[in-house]
């Protein structure tokens, strides 16, 4: 498995341990709404990778990869979007907080939690509100696999 799922993995399994944040688990890569049997999820998307364009030969690649973190949460009726899905953003973003020392095994050099989150409302079967986290993580493959190094 590359160390790109791997790191992938290890951040939903981390988001989905218990205490459970939401009602509607942590998922990967879905592109699904929020369920309508569920008021909470969190999905952390795989962005994009790029290792420098000048790597050694036969040597090992260091990437950056960029991790989307997206937290939504559906908003009662009458509610404020944002105080709606507030305590669930500041959960997501203390737990990843928490990371960067339980990544070393998995060939991670550098965990870096953007200082940006942006919110988004949209109207499905009731308003749905998503806060959304930028994460980047710097790691090493090894030469000819993308297995970690």
């Amino acid at each position: 498995m590359s160390a790109h799922r791997q790191i992938q993995d290890f951040l939903v399994a981390a988001l989905g341990a218990a205490p459970d944040l939401t009602d509607g688990g942590v998922f990967a890569n879905t592109l699904d709404p929020l369920p309508q049997e569920v008021d909470s999820q969190i999905v952390v998307r795989l962005l994009g990778t790029a290792a420098p364009p000048q790597q050694i030969l036969s040597g090992p690649y260091d990437w950056t990869t960029q991790f989307v973190v997206e937290a939504s949460k559906r908003v009662p009726q009458g509610s404020d979007p944002v105080t709606t899905i507030d305590s669930l953003i500041g959960s997501v973003w203390s737990r990843i907080s928490e990371l960067p020392a339980q990544l070393v095994g998995l060939g991670v050099l550098q965990v870096i939690l953007q200082p940006s989150i942006t919110w988004e409302v949209e109207r499905l079967d009731t308003l749905v509100i998503t806060s959304t986290l930028r994460l980047t993580v710097q790691h090493r493959t090894a030469a000819t696999t993308l297995e970690a190094a």
